[in-house]
């Protein structure tokens, strides 16, 4: 819809296309549908840690790419004392933020994500958010193979678990 909002607006002179209009043209929508306090329409849900890196195709590519690996590698989870060092490893990482975004349909990844990992948990886990270099979410990543984790690109900090050896 955006997509085509924005061809609209582009071919008509004298519409806004200027930095932002696209949430303004949520605002708009969530107000004229009477949508406000809804998932879809939260404030402050376009938050990006980093600005200068937000969502991309290649987060999602490298996701595929995640859950290709840990499939063909047998759906394989770490035990519980490994889960554990690499939660706190994340729990006190600057990396570990917050992410919002857009799409009711990624909104509920997180959580699709996480039925992979079934009941397993680490006493950390509220503590435990997104990754702000590879945008996973960490109360999940924390039980994956370290080979089943996209890294092509990426720049982990020294200290990361899954940084590249």
């Amino acid at each position: 819809m955006i997509r085509e909002v924005r061809n609209h607006r582009l071919g008509n002179e004298g519409t806004d296309i200027q930095e932002g209009w696209e949430a303004r043209l949520e605002h708009d929508y969530c107000e004229q549908n009477n949508l406000g306090g809804t998932p879809w329409c939260e404030d402050g849900k376009y938050y990006a840690p980093d600005p200068n890196r937000p969502l991309h195709w290649s987060d999602i590519r490298n996701f595929l790419f995640s859950m290709i690996q840990w499939v063909s590698g047998g759906r394989q989870l770490v035990n519980q004392d490994e889960a554990e060092r690499r939660a706190a490893i994340c729990a006190t990482c600057p990396k570990n933020v917050e992410l919002h975004v857009a799409c009711p349909s990624c909104a509920r990844l997180d959580e699709l994500i996480a039925e992979t990992k079934g009941d397993r948990a680490t006493s950390l886990d509220s503590s435990l958010k997104n990754c702000e270099v590879c945008r996973c979410f960490l109360p999940t990543k924390v039980w994956y193979p370290t080979d089943a984790i996209a890294k092509k690109g990426l720049e982990f900090p020294p200290w990361c678990w899954s940084k590249d050896d």
